[in-house]
């Protein structure tokens, strides 16, 4: 039954492999950012005063990436498992490097410049170390944030340790993929469990990659559903399923207190309250598949084009704007806000842009015979074939 549920969504890419580029998944990728913008902003400018229960469940939409990336690169294996009957590691790998390392490694070492200038940006050696290796999530956990603008990208640490295992996985056959991602989910919450009951702290259990990849396996669910079940378009219908999903993040946080700072995790909260975001997500994910495409401006599918500039500059970009001697928080926010646009527009255009041509070289070729001459529709249109 698996073999049967998983050649379908194959199909259907080998199918598209040549469709153009959908704009839903850029506005969830925008979206996404917005989240975890906000989240920081509030941090970084709002008195110590304010609730932070009113803006500690922002931090969801970085699990928003981790799902995502998961559904689009899941798909984008099977379908070169289906046209060529293997995954082609190398190729997947290089094509990883070309669209993650470059702006990665060339922000760290700009940071790590800006440290030697500025005391107040000072980035440790093992910090850096850990960061260069890719485990920065780890150095994370076990020694805090740190006061560099380095550390959001603790989650770029997680998405490659996730890859280097899941292409191997997808290389044992479509059948196994269903299993293995119940296997991740179940491993996952255990671990959570574990952590809890030995006295883990918050941060620690959210920066534990074992904890994020329950996300990653939720992708690969989603990705396996969504592909056999055509998602009905309708605005009330994707409104609706991104508000409920976003609203619930309110809901399980002041249940499980996640992201709570100085709180000790208990095991049933934490547990449930994971699993029960992970749940929201997939509604988010799945209401702006909901959304018909003309629903989406240009200058949001743009902003979703260049996301990971966004992400990786927003912290930097906060860091900067109280230099600019505003005072008010919604000022100090939009200032930041516009200054990491420009940040990554320009990283975009002037480094990005020469490796993701480069990265075209290690695509699948699209020009494949389907198994079936009968046509069919990608059933949620995502942009893999470009991913």
């Amino acid at each position: 039954m698996s073999q049967v549920i998983a050649k379908r969504p194959i199909e259907n890419c080998a199918q598209a492999s040549s469709a153009r580029h959908r704009p839903e998944l850029d506005a969830l990728r925008f979206f996404a950012f917005l989240s975890v913008f906000l989240f920081h902003a509030c941090r970084s400018f709002l008195p110590k005063r304010f609730n932070i229960e009113l803006y500690e469940p922002l931090s969801s939409g970085l699990l928003l990436f981790f799902l995502l990336s998961s559904f689009l690169i899941t798909h984008l294996l099977l379908r070169e498992l289906d046209t060529t009957g293997t995954v082609h590691v190398k190729s997947f790998y290089a094509r990883r490097v070309l669209r993650i390392w470059p702006l990665y490694l060339s922000f760290l070492a700009g940071c790590y410049l800006l440290g030697l200038v500025s005391p107040h940006y000072h980035i440790e050696t093992p910090r850096l170390l850990a960061f260069l290796f890719l485990s920065g999530n780890w150095y994370v956990g076990a020694r805090g944030w740190g006061s560099s603008p380095i550390y959001p990208l603790w989650s770029i640490s997680v998405e490659e340790q996730f890859y280097l295992i899941w292409p191997a996985v997808v290389m044992l056959g479509a059948r196994f993929l269903k299993p293995a991602a119940f296997a991740i989910t179940a491993l996952s919450l255990c671990c959570i469990a574990i952590q809890c009951k030995y006295g883990a702290g918050g941060d620690e259990i959210w920066t534990n990659s074992l904890s994020q990849f329950l996300y990653f396996a939720l992708g690969t669910l989603a990705a396996i559903y969504f592909a056999q079940r055509p998602i009905k378009k309708g605005i009330s219908r994707g409104l609706f399923s991104i508000a409920l999903g976003v609203g619930s993040w309110w809901i399980i946080e002041a249940f499980s207190h996640i992201k709570a700072p100085g709180l000790q995790p208990q095991a049933l909260p934490f547990v449930a309250g994971y699993g029960a975001l992970g749940i929201s997500c997939v509604a988010v994910l799945y209401g702006f598949l909901a959304l018909p495409e003309s629903f989406f401006p240009n200058w949001l599918t743009f902003l979703g084009k260049i996301s990971y500039g966004l992400y990786v500059f927003h912290k930097l970009c906060q860091f900067m704007v109280p230099h600019l001697g505003l005072r008010s928080a919604v000022l100090k926010t939009m200032a930041s806000f516009l200054a990491t646009v420009a940040c990554a527009a320009l990283s975009f255009q002037f480094l990005e842009k020469p490796f993701l041509k480069m990265k075209k070289r290690f695509a699948l070729n699209g020009q494949v015979t389907p198994r079936s001459s009968r046509p069919e529709r990608d059933t949620w249109g995502t942009p893999v074939c470009g991913a």
